[in-house]
């Protein structure tokens, strides 16, 4: 059996502990515009496509193309929901043109210690390669998509405690 997992304080812990062990050999904090006068055997350019390439002095890397996604971050009370949700989530194919892609249900594959057990977090991405037009809409749009998305798998039967949006022009 399969089981997502992650770090107890979150993906940044393996960043921190990186940062830590190699700090003799790595530098943090400083931008770097063009790797031209390095004498290396290698480089690892973890960055994306249109970033690299100017770094790079590739721009072909700059034809690679980008869908926009807004990603919606919502938290219920579980009494909030005719069904409660269960499972990881869902990905939507994108032969139902809808514009949500997909939903996470955070706090079922993050389970988090201390986490308070009568909430429920979502996630819910919206837009991508075939709804560009995300970039355009109001945050209100998006989250208004997002809980009809909710309300029509589950149910609701109230309202989100909180709400968050961030909006990705370069996503996927």
């Amino acid at each position: 059996k399969t089981k997502l997992c992650s770090f107890k304080n979150g993906m940044g812990s393996l960043i921190e502990h990186l940062t830590k062990k190699y700090q003799a050999h790595i530098q943090t904090g400083v931008e770097i515009k063009s790797l031209d006068q390095l004498k290396v055997d290698q480089i690892f350019c973890c960055t994306p496509a249109y970033v690299a390439a100017d770094l790079l002095g590739l721009d072909i890397l700059k034809e690679i193309p980008y869908a926009p996604v807004a990603v919606v971050g919502l938290s219920f009370n579980k009494k909030d929901f005719k069904n409660i949700p269960d499972g990881f989530g869902y990905l939507i194919p994108s032969t139902e043109n809808k514009q949500v892609l997909g939903v996470l249900l955070e706090s079922n594959v993050f389970k988090r210690s201390g986490a308070d057990a009568s909430k429920v977090f979502i996630r819910v991405m919206i837009g991508g390669r075939n709804h560009p037009e995300i970039i355009h809409e109001t945050s209100k749009h998006a989250v208004d998509t997002a809980i009809k998305e909710i309300d029509s798998i589950y149910g609701l039967t109230g309202s989100p405690q909180h709400i968050s949006v961030k909006l990705w022009a370069k996503a996927i």
